[in-house]
């Protein structure tokens, strides 16, 4: 066997080996932490005042646009509130806020061409609030 066919031969392999493996790899879950498992925030005492999730799965998707639901838990006068920010510098903005246990959808524009942002979870009451999460949320 001549050498410019084993180097053909083994070329051949080479490519088919690799298209095989990235044909067969799947593509990376997008990192919406609150999808299937939602936020939750607890008063000092224990008790749940608030969740937040993504509200279907193609919310993780890569474009830039997140639909959510926050949900106030307790009916003791307090707020719910779910803001974001794009960056650690960025002041915070609220999407959705609920103050009757039924919950709001809200949909989060990415502002910056990532899909990255962060984002928090917390209650207001009275007038001070309470802030519970501050994560990073990416691949809306």
């Amino acid at each position: 066997m001549a050498s410019g066919d084993r180097w053909s031969r083994w070329l051949v392999a080479v490519v088919v080996t690799v298209g095989v493996l990235v044909m067969g790899s799947s593509p990376s879950r997008a990192g919406c932490p609150s999808w299937g498992d939602p936020y939750t925030a607890w008063t000092p005492t224990g008790q749940v005042y608030g969740t937040e999730w993504a509200r279907y799965s193609a919310t993780c998707d890569g474009d830039g646009v997140y639909k959510g639901k926050v949900v106030d838990k307790l009916t003791d006068g307090s707020c719910v509130y779910i803001q974001y920010r794009e960056s650690s510098g960025d002041s915070w903005r609220t999407q959705a806020y609920d103050c009757s246990e039924s919950g709001r959808h809200y949909t989060y524009w990415d502002q910056d061409g990532d899909p990255r942002s962060q984002m928090r979870l917390g209650r207001k009451v009275g007038g001070s609030y309470q802030w519970q999460y501050w994560v990073w949320n990416s691949g809306y």
